[in-house]
Order: structure tokens, then sequence, then C-alpha cells
């Protein structure tokens, strides 16, 4: 039983960092994409022309790396992980608690 127990932490332990870790690449590898919608929603000095909505998405990012640099379109990825690791984290690693929880007791004996 002990072994169980010992084994229930160290997976829960790994399941939270694995879960953490997934959040800050998905959160990493959208960020452009965040940025880009940001800038369209709530445009400051961005005088988008009416065409179309791709040729609006296309001139925000040609303006946004051509002024500010490539690195420009993760401004702001800090905090947008900060914010969304911890929930997928504790997501991912009570998935399988909640799972064991639910099951029905098992009354096999071992030998």
């Amino acid at each position: 039983m002990e072994d169980i127990k010992e084994y229930e932490d160290k997976t829960f332990g790994r399941d939270l960092s694995i879960g953490a870790a997934s959040a800050a690449i998905a959160k990493t590898a959208t960020a452009p994409l965040e940025r880009m919608k940001l800038l369209i929603a709530y445009p400051v000095d961005f005088k988008p022309s009416p065409i179309t909505e791709l040729k609006l998405r296309l001139d925000c990012l040609r303006r946004v790396i051509t002024e500010e640099g490539v690195a420009a379109l993760w401004r702001g990825n800090l905090a947008n992980v900060l914010r969304y690791f911890p929930i997928q984290a504790l997501n991912f690693a009570f998935k399988d608690q909640f799972k064991r929880m639910s099951r029905a007791p098992d009354h096999r004996t071992f030998s």
C-alpha cells in the first residue's frame, strides 16, 4: 500500500510539471497570433485599410516586424504564460487523481 502511495505522489508531481510545460509551450507558440489579435482589436496608431481581413492581419504583422522587430511578436507572453500555466498544470495533474477517486474499489486480493 505504501508503494502505491509513493507511486501516486511521483505521478502527481510528474503530471503537474508536464502540464505546466505543455501550457508554457502552447502559449509561447501561439503568442504572435495573440499579439496580432490584440493589436487589431485595440488599434492605437495602427490605421488598417478596410480591404480584407487577411490583408489587415498581414499588414499588422508586417508593421510590427519592421517597426519593433520579430521579438515584439512575443511581447506580453510572460504574463500570458504566468496566467495560464497554473490552471493547465493543475487540470492535467488532478485528472488522474479524479479518475482514481471515481473508480469502484478493487476487491481483489494479492498473494
